[in-house]
């Protein structure tokens, strides 16, 4: 399968999946804002614009915006850098887990992120992503797309 290279992002919570798409057209903003491209508006630790995901040369990259937890990568500050494939970065509590996907046809959809299942395994996800792909290269856009979110009430833990 030849076609261009593209991340997921998957950003999880106490072992929760809070968002899973695919970067499509950066820039990208992260933060607690309604405005964001990907808002948590209820977890106080994310500043209303905190991270930035945007394209130089061919390649993505990350840059804190000023916040005021900042941004830590494997436990250390950073304000920011290349996205690889692999490379994890903490907002607070929030991990941001990047994966290197590859699509088979280029998307010509106006959204900045097709968000995917948040149900199964990332690879899973990935694998619906591509037949979606398949799906509209083959036949065209499908007439619908069925979207169903949730609120997950992470805050009460049941022990």
């Amino acid at each position: 399968m030849t076609g261009k290279k593209r991340f997921a992002l998957q950003v999880t919570l106490k072992n929760q999946i809070l968002f899973r798409g695919v970067i499509q057209n950066p820039p990208i903003v992260i933060g607690r804002s309604k405005t964001c491209d990907i808002a948590f508006e209820k977890y106080d630790f994310v500043s209303r614009n905190h991270l930035e995901i945007y394209e130089k040369e061919g390649e993505l990259y990350f840059r804190d915006m000023k916040s005021a937890n900042g941004l830590t990568q494997g436990g250390q500050k950073t304000t920011g850098g290349k996205i690889i494939d692999g490379l994890v970065i903490e907002i607070g509590q929030l991990n941001l887990q990047f994966k290197e996907v590859e699509v088979s046809a280029p998307n010509q959809m106006d959204k900045t992120i097709t968000e995917i299942s948040i149900h199964g395994t990332l690879s899973e996800a990935l694998e619906l992503e591509v037949l979606y792909e398949d799906l509209k290269k083959n036949n065209g856009s499908p007439s619908q797309v069925g979207i169903e979110l949730k609120d997950l009430d992470l805050d009460s833990d049941k022990d």
